[in-house]
Order: C-alpha cells, then structure tokens, then sequence
C-alpha cells in the first residue's frame, strides 16, 4: 500500500516551525548582528530560497518567532491559571509570576538580543497578549471574589499600575540590567500586589 502525501498545510506549517526552531537557536548562540538568513537556513536544513517562500527577510522571521514566544509564554501563563484558579487568590498571583519568569528565562538568550539589538521588532508590543490574558484573569477573579478586596479599591487603575511595573522590572531582567535577583523580585512583586489589593491603608 502506497504511503499518503501529507497535506501541503501541514508540510508548510512542519517548514515554517522548523525556521522558527533554528532561528531561535542561531540567535541565541550569535546574537542579532550575526543572525542571517543564510545560517538560519542551514540550521533548519533547507535552502536559502526555500526560506523564502515563507519568509521576505530576517526580520520577518524574527517577528513571528517573537509572536510564537509570546504565545508560549501567554500559554504557559494559562496553564498555571486553569491549575491555580480556586480561593486563594495569592496562590494564583504567585504561580502566575513564576510562570512569567520561567518562561522568559527559557527564552532570555533571545529576546534579549531582540531588545537590545533589533528595536524595529517592537518585542514588548508583541508581548501584549501576556499582560491582557493577566489583568482579564485579574479583573474578573476580583469580580467574583469582592469581599476578599479592598472595599474602595479601584480594579482598572490598580491593574494597570501592577502590569505597568512588571512589564518595566520584566524589561530590566531580560535585558540584564537589574541588579536584584529573581528570589528577590518575584517576592517584591507579591508584596506590592498583597498591599495594592488587600491592605487598607485608611484603617
């Protein structure tokens, strides 16, 4: 019995992962400067023109690697959700900020070259899914629990200061530039959260 053909779809989808793949390794080891096409085509086994049947540039490459990162970091987010969600809202804020920093280690070598050499990919925008799945997760587990928040507290704007301060420390820690351990952070994070939602500072 002859064997079936994979559908087009899936050997183009199969392609284009496998150049993310090798993207992602070349840039990690080179960093941008050194990151061509050519390398990522020899990485990822294929020719130079084959890449670009999917692909116009490097930097097209590089942006929907940084959209596929973002993706993996928003669905490692979720996952800790859908595992934490119950009536401890602490236990969810903090198995939410270790999946954060878990999966921006697991992929530092990378972005960090994105941030500091390569600003045209705009990394950060990209990463916007991550802080919207957050502060809807946030704003609606504040709904349904009110009483276990401060009674003038207001939802939005907290939200708001809280992911403008992650993303900002998030930044620095990729980047390299923060002199403060992670330990160190993530319980910075949690107290700021605890005071911001729960402390009420007019009794």
């Amino acid at each position: 019995m002859a064997n079936r053909r994979r559908p087009v779809q899936a050997r183009s989808h199969d392609t284009v992962q496998r150049i993310l793949d090798a993207a992602h390794d070349v840039l990690a080891e080179r960093g941008y400067p050194d990151c061509s096409t050519n390398r990522i085509a020899d990485a990822a086994g294929i020719s130079k023109g084959s890449l670009y049947q999917y692909f116009s540039d490097k930097d097209d490459v590089l942006v929907r690697l940084a959209d596929r990162i973002a993706e993996d970091i928003t669905a490692q987010i979720s996952q800790q959700i859908d595992r934490n969600l119950g009536p401890d809202w602490q236990v969810l804020a903090s198995a939410v900020l270790d999946a954060v920093f878990d999966a921006v280690d697991r992929h530092s070598p990378v972005l960090r070259t994105m941030l500091t050499d390569a600003p045209q990919l705009r990394v950060l925008e990209r990463m916007e899914s991550i802080t919207a799945r957050a502060v809807d997760v946030g704003r609606t587990y504040i709904a349904l629990n009110r009483t276990q928040f401060r009674e003038e507290l207001d939802v939005d704007a907290t939200l708001a200061v809280l992911v403008a301060g992650l993303r900002a420390i998030m930044s620095d820690y990729v980047q390299g530039t923060s002199p403060i351990e992670q330990c160190r952070l993530k319980k910075a994070l949690r107290q700021l959260t605890f005071n911001a939602l729960v402390v009420d500072r007019h009794q």
